[in-house]
C-alpha cells in the first residue's frame, strides 16, 4: 500500500533517531535516521535482528518514548505524547490478575472517561469477535496464554483507536495458537481496516500478515529496505507453505542479511520487491 503523491500519510516519521544513556554515562544509539510513511488502513510488519530497535521504534510511534532527533506526525500533527489514536499490544498480555476479563478490557475506557454503558457494549462485542464469549467473569489465571493475549487485544481496541501497535504479541505462544491468532488478526484487520503496525522476529509471519515488510539493520536500527507483499486475500494457513510466500521470505531475509540492498525507503514509498 503506497501513499499517492500529494496526499497526506496517516503516519510519517522524518529523520527519527533515538539514543539512551547507559549507567557508565556512555551513549547507546538505538535508532538512526528513520524516515518513512504509513498509509491509513495498512498492515505494516517490521522485522530486524535482535537489538535492532524494533520495540524502541514502536514505543516512539506510540508516544511512549520521545525521539532524540527527528519528528513523528499523525495525520499531519506532531506526536509528542501518548495518544488515544493508538491501541498498544505488548508481547506479554500485562493483565491485572485481580480483575476479571471484562474489567481488564474496560480499563482504558475508565481512564479515558468514556461512556461506560457504550464501552460495556463494545467490550462484549469485542469479546465475541475475538472468540472470548463466556470469559467475561473469569480471571486471567483461568485463561490460556492465547486467550490472555486476545483479552489484551480487546483492551487495546475498546476505545476504537485508529491504529493498533503490536510488539511481538504472539512470540511466546505455541505454533498452532500463533497461527490461529494470525488468522484472527487478519480477519479483524479486514473488517475494521485499522492501521496496524506489527513487530515480529518471524520472517514468515511478517510476510503472511503484512502489506509491506519493513526491514531494520542491526543496531543502530536503520531502514535496510522494504518489501511490498502481493499475496491474495483472504490468506489461509496453507499459504505459509507456499512457494510464493517462501520467495517473499527469502527476499526479506536477503535484505536483512545485506545480500540484497533493498530500495531506498523514502517518503514516496519506493518499493523493494
Amino acid at each position: 500500500m503506497m501513499v499517492q503523491a500529494g496526499t497526506q500519510p496517516f503516519l510519517r516519521l522524518s529523520g527519527v533517531s533515538k539514543e539512551f544513556s547507559t549507567r557508565e554515562r556512555s551513549i547507546t544509539k538505538a535508532l538512526e535516521d528513520i524516515t518513512f510513511d504509513i498509509a491509513a488502513g495498512e498492515l505494516l510488519t517490521i522485522v530486524g535482528p535482535s537489538g535492532s530497535g524494533k520495540s524502541t521504534l514502536l514505543r516512539v510511534i506510540a508516544g511512549l518514548l520521545p525521539p532524540t532527533a527527528g519528528k513523528l506526525t499523525l495525520r499531519g500533527k506532531v506526536v509528542d505524547r501518548p495518544s488515544s489514536e493508538f491501541g498498544v499490544v505488548f508481547q506479554a498480555p500485562v493483565l491485572f490478575p485481580w480483575r476479571t476479563v471484562l474489567s481488564n478490557v474496560l480499563m482504558p475506557a475508565r481512564i479515558l472517561r468514556l461512556d461506560l454503558a457504550q464501552a460495556m457494549q463494545r467490550a462484549m462485542e469485542l469479546l465475541e469477535t475475538l472468540g472470548l464469549r463466556g470469559t467475561e467473569r473469569k480471571y486471567p489465571y483461568e485463561l490460556s496464554g492465547g486467550m490472555q493475549q486476545r483479552v489484551s487485544i480487546a483492551r487495546a481496541l475498546i476505545h476504537d483507536p485508529a491504529s493498533l501497535l503490536m510488539d511481538e504479541p504472539f512470540g511466546a505462544l505455541d505454533a498452532m495458537t500463533r497461527e490461529s491468532l494470525n488468522l484472527e488478526l487478519l480477519r479483524l484487520w479486514h473488517t475494521s481496516r485499522k492501521t496496524i503496525i506489527f513487530i515480529t522476529h518471524s520472517i514468515p509471519e511478517a510476510v503472511f500478515l503484512g502489506t509491506r515488510v519493513l526491514v531494520l539493520t542491526a543496531r543502530p536500527g536503520r531502514i535496510a529496505g522494504v518489501v511490498s507483499i502481493d499475496l491474495p486475500h483472504p490468506r489461509t494457513i496453507e499459504l505459509l507453505a507456499s512457494d510464493r510466500l517462501g520467495a517473499y521470505a527469502a527476499r526479506v531475509r536477503s535484505v536483512m542479511e545485506g545480500r540484497h540492498p533493498g530500495a531506498a525507503f523514502s517518503e514516496n514509498h519506493i518499493r523493494a520487491s
